[in-house]
């Protein structure tokens, strides 16, 4: 079993370096292999299930940035374009692109809580 993961490792390292840093195709890959070996019980936070975190990582951390960019923009843009209205049952004011931003970044939030990532400021 450990000289399999080894050699997987090897491979999997090799695919990720010609994988462009950020891009979102690498993260089914790694929500595959971690929940394998999250519910591995004897695997999990193990020395192959800690590799994998250190290999995904840069990537990872990548993604959840550009991410964070877009967002950013995209709540420039909506924000400059967005008329403001009082909602009929309510007394406040209401942009419904603001608020699909806002469930955008609930989407992002259960992604990152989906990596069952060790460190839990990540």
């Amino acid at each position: 079993n450990e000289t399999f993961w080894r050699l997987y490792g090897v491979d999997m390292e090799s695919v990720l370096h010609i994988q462009e840093s950020g891009s979102p195709e690498v993260l089914p890959l790694f929500h595959k292999l971690n929940s394998y070996f999250y519910e591995e019980q004897e695997l999990r936070y193990g020395k192959f299930h800690m590799h994998l975190h250190q290999v995904f990582a840069p990537h990872i951390v990548s993604y959840l940035e550009n991410e964070e960019v877009t967002l950013r923009e995209e709540l420039e843009e909506a924000l400059e374009r967005e008329t403001w209205f009082p909602e009929s049952s309510k007394e406040e004011f209401s942009c419904p692109a603001v608020q699909q931003i806002v469930a955008q970044v609930k989407n992002m939030q259960k992604m990152v809580a989906g990596l069952r990532w060790p460190d839990k400021s990540f």
